[in-house]
């Protein structure tokens, strides 16, 4: 080939590349500014013109004098840092508001990996901001949201113990009135009877006949057992410990109340000594416990009970179990309140204090019933 050719053929070459380069800046929608040493235009994409409002006229015209409508004061700033070496300066700019623009300034390196001036793209970047816009006004809404449905949560939760309070303050009310009358009345009229009857024996008895002696120490013991059992009403209606004491202090007194009532050992296991918000509260969850205790009475065909007391996180928990004969749970749950009166009661006297109830038994394995609730 001869040298002519030779330089025909790079010519040719060279303008394919000239013309390849310019229809890819036509094509690209990336603004590019080329610099010289001296920050002067030199070439740009044709989208520049839209943003700079460029055309031919300003090749030669020095950065510093570009006009355009960008928030972005420290242009002429930045490139002098490229020119002073550093490799890439990157920016986030707005537009009035309108469009956002990534913009990166980095030196224009020849074939020789020499700086020969600068390279400035900006990339429309406007949908990336509107759609971080909307995701943040949108977490906006959920955050909003979400403290919302705490703050319903919390009153809730609040209106909960205080209709708790409300309820078991009437109970308690209501408990403390009929100890009151069982003791102020049917134990003073049974008193009354037994000593007219001691009386009446006194006077009758010594020269009556036996008839008469048996049927007046049959009536002696039946009001025997009748003020016994009116004194143990009055005790299980209102008993003086719940006035009182913390709640560890109250489940070791039902500990020794079941024993001596239904010869029932109960072990008190307490790892928590944290009481309750209210008074109320604590004398309800008492209450629950006892029921449960009952249930092994009536039911376990065991001496022995144990109560675990423990907390976690911000919730206390109660573990009521018994190595009793135990039952399937699925089936006296599922049945009507009527069959499973006791723990049916317990699940909705629960849900006041805004507690869950976890059952684990099975016949003839025992029994174990969980109370959590926050405090």
């Amino acid at each position: 080939m001869s040298v002519v050719s030779a330089e025909a053929y790079k010519n040719t070459e060279i303008s394919q590349l000239m013309n390849d380069l310019r229809n890819l800046l036509i094509a690209t929608d990336i603004v590019a500014l080329f610099l010289d040493r001296e920050l002067r235009i030199q070439r740009f994409t044709p989208c520049a013109g839209e943003l700079f409002k460029l055309g031919p006229l300003n090749q030669g015209q020095p950065l510093a004098q570009l006009k355009h409508n960008l928030d972005y004061i420290n242009l002429v700033d930045d490139a002098a840092k490229i020119m002073d070496g550093q490799p890439l300066v990157e920016r986030v700019v707005g537009n009035d508001g309108s469009h956002w623009y990534h913009v990166q300034l980095r030196p224009y390196l020849t074939a020789e990996n020499r700086s020969d001036g600068m390279l400035i793209t900006f990339s429309d970047i406007s949908a990336r901001k509107q759609a971080e816009a909307a995701l943040h006004t949108s977490q906006g809404q959920l955050d909003a949201l979400n403290a919302s449905l705490a703050a319903r949560m919390e009153e809730h939760t609040v209106q909960a113990r205080k209709l708790t309070a409300a309820l078991v303050l009437a109970e308690q009310k209501e408990r403390q009135r009929i100890a009151q009358r069982l003791h102020d009345d049917l134990q003073q009229l049974l008193y009354s009877v037994q000593i007219q009857c001691s009386l009446l024996s006194e006077a009758v008895l010594p020269t009556g006949p036996p008839e008469l002696t048996e049927l007046s120490q049959s009536l002696q013991a039946t009001l025997h057992q009748a003020l016994q059992l009116t004194r143990q009403l009055t005790l299980d209606l209102s008993p003086p410990i719940l006035e009182s004491e913390g709640l560890v202090e109250m489940l070791r007194w039902l500990a020794v109340h079941m024993h001596q009532l239904h010869g029932l050992t109960v072990k008190v296991i307490a790892a928590a000594t944290t009481n309750l918000p209210n008074r109320e509260m604590q004398i309800l969850f008492v209450q629950l416990i006892r029921e449960l205790l009952f249930n092994v009475v009536k039911h376990a065909g065991v001496k022995v009970a144990q109560i675990d007391l423990s907390t976690e996180k911000d919730r206390l928990i109660a573990h009521v179990s018994d190595q009793g004969k135990g039952f399937d749970v699925a089936t006296v749950m599922a049945t009507a309140p009527a069959a499973g009166a006791g723990l049916h009661s317990v699940q909705v006297r629960l849900a006041l204090l805004l507690g869950k109830i976890t059952i684990v038994s099975q016949p003839s394995k025992g029994t174990r019933i969980t109370l959590s609730i926050p405090f």
